[in-house]
């Protein structure tokens, strides 16, 4: 388990940058696509990745 936190805590930039990275492109795909349903999918993954980011407040 100790190894496990120590290869987290040792790539945090990494993972931060992947999940940016992946929920940006995911974006631009869905606003390209005319259906609403991969909106609602992306609109989730943000949420989630939001919630593990500690970004708890609606915005304005």
């Amino acid at each position: 388990m100790n190894d496990v936190v120590a290869w987290v805590v040792g790539h945090a930039g990494d993972l931060i940058l992947a999940a940016t990275a992946t929920v940006a492109a995911a974006s631009a795909i869905a606003n390209l696509t005319p259906t609403d349903a991969d909106n609602k999918a992306v609109a989730w993954v943000a949420k989630v990745v939001n919630f593990l980011a500690l970004n708890w407040k609606k915005p304005a």
